[in-house]
């Protein structure tokens, strides 16, 4: 990651997180306010807002994001500065290389290769023959709007992205891109004929799961047979797929995540999409059972209003549990929402609507409470 990356990182977390560390802050409404340290001050004139990260002094007209405020508090250059807040909010200023090494071609081309298929898998789904793809929508209630928003695609049962990479005539060029898409999962070797390749994602409905900047690291795929194992495939594990580090759509959900000062997590794509579609769009969904390091620390460093809403059943409660720690063990007690009889939240907003799922988070009690009154309920009374 580069300093371009750290940058965009810590100007995500609250303002006030980080002000908070060198002067007293008082809540005030969406605001915070203090004593101005760049004048003398003995009335409260320093403003700290996290939704529009910037702080800003009336009395002396100081103002500017959260690097501006430490290089002027201590009187610190741009690279101080940066290792100083990345202390603070937990991040490792060491794996950031800070710009100074040269972009990795492969890297490059990975990250454009990714951004291409992405757009024929959307292309592809936009075509009005994609039947499988037409009924998918029209099932989960996915208006066109909708889908291009999130990008939502399909492949046929072809080799298309294999054919898309045969069409560069350089043999040096097809032959790295062959070599990344099998690194990225999108292609696989022919076991019959080693020097063959095929598409991984074949009749699937595809998702392209993005980073936090939006850009696509790879992508879930939702089977469209019922003779079609597994009914979901993710990319595989590679050097731009890290699903515990990938939250979905985390990109579009980070606004409202500031501004709410909460996040929704659930599981599944669908889950996500559903829950925006019905105005909750501070909502994420993990991509495996549990959360990186480097998830954990983001999601803290917007927010500490934690959200728990997975799948209803024995393995979303597992990851729930899970998950739960993970947080626990940073300092942060989340909430659970309890979907009563239905299995997810795409189930509930279907039946019942918005207003109804409004309800079960204000009905929400920390995740910790559920462990703690299960346990007591099966204590023998004596």
């Amino acid at each position: 990651m580069s300093l371009e990356d750290l940058k965009t990182i810590v100007k995500e977390a609250p303002l006030s997180r980080v002000v908070g560390q060198y002067l007293p802050l008082k809540k005030n409404g969406h605001y915070y306010t203090g004593l101005c340290p760049f004048h003398s001050d003995s009335n409260p004139s320093l403003i700290v807002n996290d939704q529009r990260k910037m702080f800003m002094c009336f009395a002396c007209d100081t103002g500017g994001d959260v690097i501006t405020f430490v290089q002027k508090f201590k009187n610190m250059d741009f690279l101080d500065s940066l290792r100083e807040i990345s202390k603070i909010l937990g991040l490792d200023f060491n794996s950031f290389n800070g710009g100074k090494k040269e972009k990795s071609p492969k890297l490059e081309n990975a990250k454009k290769l990714l951004d291409i298929v992405s757009k024929i898998y959307f292309s592809i789904g936009k075509e009005v023959s994609s039947t499988h793809f037409k009924a998918f929508a029209v099932e989960r209630e996915l208006p066109e709007d909708w889908i291009d928003a999130f990008q939502i695609g399909f492949s046929r049962n072809r080799s298309t992205i294999n054919s898309y990479i045969e069409t560069f005539e350089n043999t040096k060029t097809k032959n790295t891109l062959q070599k990344i898409a099998l690194e990225l999962g999108l292609l696989k070797r022919d076991r019959n004929n080693p020097n063959k390749f095929y598409d991984t994602f074949r009749d699937r409905i595809i998702f392209p799961i993005w980073d936090q900047f939006g850009s696509v690291q790879g992508f879930t795929s939702r089977a469209i047979h019922l003779n079609q194992k597994p009914k979901y495939l993710n990319s595989p594990a590679s050097f731009l797929f890290d699903k515990k580090n990938l939250l979905y759509p985390l990109h579009v959900a980070k606004p409202k995540m500031r501004e709410k000062d909460q996040v929704i997590i659930c599981e599944g794509n669908m889950d996500a999409i559903s829950l925006h579609k019905n105005g909750f769009t501070n909502s994420i969904a993990i991509m495996g059972t549990s959360l990186g390091d480097a998830s954990l620390n983001l999601i803290k460093n917007i927010t500490k209003n934690i959200f728990l809403c997975l799948d209803n059943d024995p393995a979303g409660l597992k990851a729930t549990k899970k998950i739960n720690n993970q947080f626990m063990s940073i300092g942060i007690i989340p909430n659970f929402i309890n979907l009563g009889s239905y299995k997810d939240p795409d189930e509930l907003l279907t039946e019942e609507g918005p207003s109804s799922f409004e309800e079960k988070i204000q009905h929400s009690i920390p995740f910790l409470d559920c462990v703690l009154n299960d346990l007591t309920s099966k204590i023998n009374e004596n």
